[in-house]
């Protein structure tokens, strides 16, 4: 993960907010894993990590000028600046809906 973000730094010269999240989450629950010696810490990183981007998602169809899956998107889909709201709105709902939850 620390790889990860150093590659991020040099090619992008930032690093983007979920590889730094996920970074973070890998460094306190591997320690907790590590100190504690209980595997089931490093085992929460996925729930947690796929619980925020469902409560991002979730709260950028009210805060924000576009929605998370139009943010992440956008960029990548030729031709995604001629779509509706509505149709990004929709594709943010069917992730939240579709994401599992409970991983761990």
């Amino acid at each position: 993960m620390l790889l990860l973000v150093l590659v991020d730094l040099v090619r992008l010269r930032r690093v983007p907010p979920l590889h730094l999240i996920g970074t973070i989450l890998v460094l306190v629950l591997g320690s907790a894993t590590l100190i504690l010696r209980d595997p089931r810490f490093l085992k929460w990183k996925p729930t947690i990590l796929l619980w925020a981007i469902a409560l991002v998602s979730a709260a950028s169809t009210w805060i924000g000028s576009a929605p998370l899956a139009q943010r992440l998107l956008l960029p990548l889909v030729e031709g995604s600046a001629s779509l509706p709201r509505a149709l990004w709105l929709r594709l943010s709902w069917i992730w939240r809906v579709s994401t599992p939850r409970w991983v761990a």
